[in-house]
Protein backbone atom coordinates (compact mmCIF):
# COMPACT_ATOMS: atom_id res chain seq x y z
CA UNK A 1 0.00 0.00 0.00
CA UNK A 2 3.04 2.41 1.18
CA UNK A 3 4.47 1.63 -2.70
CA UNK A 4 0.97 2.26 -4.29
CA UNK A 5 0.62 5.63 -2.79
CA UNK A 6 3.80 6.90 -3.15
CA UNK A 7 4.11 6.29 -6.94
CA UNK A 8 0.17 7.73 -7.64
CA UNK A 9 0.09 10.58 -5.35
CA UNK A 10 3.94 11.37 -4.77
CA UNK A 11 5.38 10.25 -8.02
CA UNK A 12 2.43 10.95 -10.10
CA UNK A 13 1.47 14.48 -8.45
CA UNK A 14 5.22 15.75 -9.12
CA UNK A 15 5.18 14.15 -12.54
CA UNK A 16 1.52 16.01 -13.46
CA UNK A 17 3.15 19.87 -11.67
CA UNK A 18 6.48 19.36 -14.69
CA UNK A 19 4.14 18.54 -17.47
CA UNK A 20 1.66 21.20 -16.66
CA UNK A 21 3.89 24.27 -17.85
CA UNK A 22 4.90 22.52 -21.21
CA UNK A 23 0.77 21.76 -21.60
CA UNK A 24 0.31 25.56 -21.11
CA UNK A 25 -1.98 24.74 -17.87
CA UNK A 26 -2.94 27.50 -16.12
CA UNK A 27 -4.82 25.82 -13.28
CA UNK A 28 -4.30 22.24 -11.75
CA UNK A 29 -6.62 20.52 -9.46
CA UNK A 30 -5.05 18.30 -6.75
CA UNK A 31 -7.95 16.03 -4.70
CA UNK A 32 -6.08 15.51 -1.66
CA UNK A 33 -8.13 13.69 1.35
CA UNK A 34 -9.03 14.51 4.70
CA UNK A 35 -6.87 11.85 6.09
CA UNK A 36 -3.89 14.17 5.89
CA UNK A 37 -5.74 15.06 9.73
CA UNK A 38 -5.18 11.55 11.08
CA UNK A 39 -7.54 11.67 13.99
CA UNK A 40 -8.20 15.16 14.38
CA UNK A 41 -9.96 15.71 18.44
CA UNK A 42 -12.31 18.65 17.30
CA UNK A 43 -14.98 18.63 15.10
CA UNK A 44 -15.92 19.81 12.40
CA UNK A 45 -12.14 20.00 11.54
CA UNK A 46 -10.60 23.52 10.26
CA UNK A 47 -8.66 23.14 7.12
CA UNK A 48 -6.04 25.25 9.19
CA UNK A 49 -4.92 22.31 11.67
CA UNK A 50 -2.17 20.87 11.55
CA UNK A 51 -1.41 17.59 9.84
CA UNK A 52 -0.81 14.57 11.14
CA UNK A 53 -1.32 11.53 8.85
CA UNK A 54 -1.41 8.61 10.36
CA UNK A 55 -0.96 6.41 7.60
CA UNK A 56 1.13 5.96 4.14
CA UNK A 57 -2.10 7.38 2.18
CA UNK A 58 -2.53 10.49 4.52
CA UNK A 59 1.03 10.91 4.12
CA UNK A 60 1.34 10.66 0.39
CA UNK A 61 -1.34 13.48 0.23
CA UNK A 62 0.29 15.77 2.36
CA UNK A 63 3.14 15.62 0.29
CA UNK A 64 0.87 15.90 -2.55
CA UNK A 65 -0.25 18.96 -0.95
CA UNK A 66 3.36 20.31 -0.73
CA UNK A 67 4.28 19.77 -3.92
CA UNK A 68 1.59 21.81 -5.40
CA UNK A 69 2.02 24.50 -2.92
CA UNK A 70 5.36 24.87 -4.64
CA UNK A 71 4.46 25.35 -7.61
CA UNK A 72 1.95 27.74 -6.92
CA UNK A 73 4.92 29.85 -5.93
CA UNK A 74 6.86 29.04 -9.70
CA UNK A 75 2.65 30.43 -10.71
CA UNK A 76 1.30 27.57 -11.75
CA UNK A 77 -2.44 27.89 -10.14
CA UNK A 78 -2.97 24.84 -8.00
CA UNK A 79 -5.97 24.27 -6.04
CA UNK A 80 -6.13 22.04 -2.82
CA UNK A 81 -9.48 20.41 -2.10
CA UNK A 82 -9.54 17.80 0.92
CA UNK A 83 -12.00 15.84 0.27
CA UNK A 84 -14.17 13.45 2.29
CA UNK A 85 -15.48 9.58 1.83
CA UNK A 86 -17.29 10.23 -1.46
CA UNK A 87 -19.66 7.77 -2.69
CA UNK A 88 -21.08 6.82 -6.03
CA UNK A 89 -23.04 4.29 -8.16
CA UNK A 90 -20.65 1.98 -9.70
CA UNK A 91 -18.19 2.68 -6.65
CA UNK A 92 -16.41 -0.64 -5.71
CA UNK A 93 -13.94 -1.67 -2.61
CA UNK A 94 -14.97 0.56 0.21
CA UNK A 95 -16.67 0.30 2.73
CA UNK A 96 -20.59 1.28 1.53
CA UNK A 97 -20.37 -0.89 -1.86
CA UNK A 98 -18.68 -3.79 0.79
CA UNK A 99 -21.28 -3.63 2.79
CA UNK A 100 -24.29 -3.24 0.16
CA UNK A 101 -22.10 -6.13 -1.53
CA UNK A 102 -22.69 -8.03 2.08
CA UNK A 103 -26.16 -6.82 2.82
CA UNK A 104 -27.14 -8.10 -1.23
CA UNK A 105 -26.19 -11.90 -0.35
CA UNK A 106 -27.41 -11.97 2.83
CA UNK A 107 -23.80 -11.92 4.60
CA UNK A 108 -22.48 -10.71 7.86
CA UNK A 109 -21.12 -7.31 7.87
CA UNK A 110 -17.98 -6.54 10.32
CA UNK A 111 -18.05 -2.86 11.28
CA UNK A 112 -14.67 -1.63 12.11
CA UNK A 113 -14.92 0.45 15.54
CA UNK A 114 -18.07 0.57 17.45
CA UNK A 115 -17.29 4.67 17.53
CA UNK A 116 -16.09 4.93 14.08
CA UNK A 117 -17.78 8.22 12.20
CA UNK A 118 -16.88 9.67 9.25
CA UNK A 119 -18.48 12.31 6.76
CA UNK A 120 -19.57 10.89 3.61
CA UNK A 121 -20.29 13.39 0.62
CA UNK A 122 -21.66 12.10 -2.50
CA UNK A 123 -19.71 12.39 -5.86
CA UNK A 124 -22.08 14.83 -7.62
CA UNK A 125 -20.60 17.55 -5.01
CA UNK A 126 -17.35 16.31 -5.76
CA UNK A 127 -18.06 17.28 -9.39
CA UNK A 128 -19.27 20.47 -8.84
CA UNK A 129 -16.65 21.36 -7.01
CA UNK A 130 -14.01 20.58 -9.24
CA UNK A 131 -15.65 22.05 -11.94
CA UNK A 132 -16.44 25.80 -10.59
CA UNK A 133 -12.92 25.56 -9.24
CA UNK A 134 -11.69 24.90 -12.48
CA UNK A 135 -13.62 27.47 -14.31
CA UNK A 136 -14.13 29.66 -11.37
CA UNK A 137 -12.21 32.57 -10.04
CA UNK A 138 -8.63 31.46 -8.87
CA UNK A 139 -9.37 29.45 -4.97
CA UNK A 140 -6.25 30.16 -2.83
CA UNK A 141 -5.49 27.68 0.22
CA UNK A 142 -7.20 24.34 0.82
CA UNK A 143 -10.88 23.76 0.75
CA UNK A 144 -12.67 21.41 2.41
CA UNK A 145 -15.44 18.96 0.43
CA UNK A 146 -17.86 16.98 2.39
CA UNK A 147 -20.91 16.81 3.85
CA UNK A 148 -20.37 18.39 7.09
CA UNK A 149 -22.43 15.57 9.20
CA UNK A 150 -20.87 12.58 10.47
CA UNK A 151 -22.24 9.32 9.86
CA UNK A 152 -21.48 6.21 12.42
CA UNK A 153 -20.24 3.15 10.78
CA UNK A 154 -22.68 1.46 12.68
CA UNK A 155 -25.24 3.29 11.37
CA UNK A 156 -24.49 3.05 7.96
CA UNK A 157 -23.99 -0.78 8.66
CA UNK A 158 -28.00 -0.40 9.80
CA UNK A 159 -29.11 1.71 6.96
CA UNK A 160 -27.54 -0.73 4.36
CA UNK A 161 -28.79 -3.46 5.70
CA UNK A 162 -32.36 -2.02 6.44
CA UNK A 163 -32.76 -0.77 2.32
CA UNK A 164 -31.77 -4.43 1.09
CA UNK A 165 -34.22 -5.99 3.43
CA UNK A 166 -31.35 -8.02 4.26
CA UNK A 167 -30.55 -10.65 6.97
CA UNK A 168 -27.27 -9.77 7.25
CA UNK A 169 -25.71 -9.55 10.90
CA UNK A 170 -23.74 -6.97 11.80
CA UNK A 171 -20.48 -7.31 14.01
CA UNK A 172 -18.77 -4.60 15.42
CA UNK A 173 -15.20 -5.39 16.57
CA UNK A 174 -12.00 -3.09 17.46
CA UNK A 175 -11.15 -0.62 15.12
CA UNK A 176 -8.31 -1.06 12.78
CA UNK A 177 -4.79 0.87 13.94
CA UNK A 178 -3.67 2.54 10.64
CA UNK A 179 -7.49 3.86 10.27
CA UNK A 180 -8.77 7.25 10.44
CA UNK A 181 -11.49 6.44 13.09
CA UNK A 182 -13.09 10.00 13.34
CA UNK A 183 -13.76 13.08 10.95
CA UNK A 184 -16.47 15.45 10.10
CA UNK A 185 -15.27 17.92 7.45
CA UNK A 186 -15.80 21.84 7.86
CA UNK A 187 -17.25 22.85 4.83
CA UNK A 188 -18.51 26.65 5.69
CA UNK A 189 -15.63 27.57 3.55
CA UNK A 190 -16.14 25.88 0.64
CA UNK A 191 -19.52 26.25 0.47
CA UNK A 192 -19.19 30.38 0.39
CA UNK A 193 -16.30 30.40 -1.96
CA UNK A 194 -18.14 27.18 -4.30
CA UNK A 195 -22.00 28.13 -3.22
CA UNK A 196 -22.06 24.03 -3.11
CA UNK A 197 -25.59 22.94 -1.75
CA UNK A 198 -26.09 20.95 1.28
CA UNK A 199 -28.21 18.47 1.72
CA UNK A 200 -30.54 17.21 4.62
CA UNK A 201 -28.81 14.04 4.89
CA UNK A 202 -25.32 13.38 3.86
CA UNK A 203 -26.44 10.03 2.67
CA UNK A 204 -30.14 11.34 1.24
CA UNK A 205 -30.01 8.82 -1.91
CA UNK A 206 -28.02 5.78 -0.78
CA UNK A 207 -28.84 3.06 -3.25
CA UNK A 208 -29.55 -0.78 -2.45
CA UNK A 209 -26.67 -1.66 -4.50
CA UNK A 210 -23.37 0.74 -5.25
Amino acid sequence: MADYSFNTNVLGTYNVLQAAPAACVRRLIFPSHCEVHGNPVAFPVPDTVPLRPKNAYGASKVAGEVYCRLAAQQGLESVVFRLANAYAPGDRDRVIPLFAAAASAGLPITVFGRHKILDFVRIDTVVDALIQAAFGRYIRGPVGIGSGKGTTISDLASRIVDLNRSVSTIELVEEREQEVGRFVAYITHGKRLLKIPEPDDPLWALPKAI
